[in-house]
């Protein structure tokens, strides 16, 4: 079986992932706070007041804290990395023209995740699937072991 070929880009964690990760934090919070506020009886018009503050500290909150970070994603035929880190990848949403795929470095450490536009990914688009899609390879036996042919 061929192994897919070496292949990097960059992902600049920016666009529609900071939108969604802002968005999530505001409903969390919106929602959150209304049913606190409504099991506490306070009125519908104060509930949604509170809740609509709630909602925009937060997604402002997370907007300003999580500016993007570009990393550089990189197969190269037999180990992925990140920034030079090695580790592993899943592939977490697939949407055709956008993916976001986790990263886990084999030295630990927080988890990674990537978004993958193709606008982004550009050219690289076939080779990156290709890598993110195949199969590991089987390990090879070393040369003179049990198994392998000697002779």
């Amino acid at each position: 079986m061929r192994q897919p070929p070496p292949v990097g880009v960059t992902c600049s964690g920016g666009g529609v992932w900071r939108i969604a990760q802002s968005t999530l934090a505001a409903l969390t919070a919106l929602v959150f706070v209304a049913w606190g506020a409504l099991l506490l009886d306070a009125s519908p018009a104060i509930a949604l007041a509170a809740a609509a503050l709630a909602g925009l500290v937060a997604g402002g909150t997370v907007w300003r804290l999580s500016p993007p970070r570009p990393v550089r994603l990189q197969w190269d035929g037999a180990v992925w990395s990140a920034d030079g880190r090695p580790g592993g990848v899943t592939v977490m949403l697939d949407l055709g023209a956008w993916m976001l795929v986790r990263f886990r470095a084999q030295a630990g450490g927080p988890v990674q995740w990537l978004p993958l536009p193709d606008r982004e990914v550009g050219a690289a688009r076939h080779a990156l699937r290709a890598a993110l899609f195949s199969p590991a390879a089987p390990a090879r036996p070393a040369a003179g072991s049990p198994g392998q042919g000697s002779g």
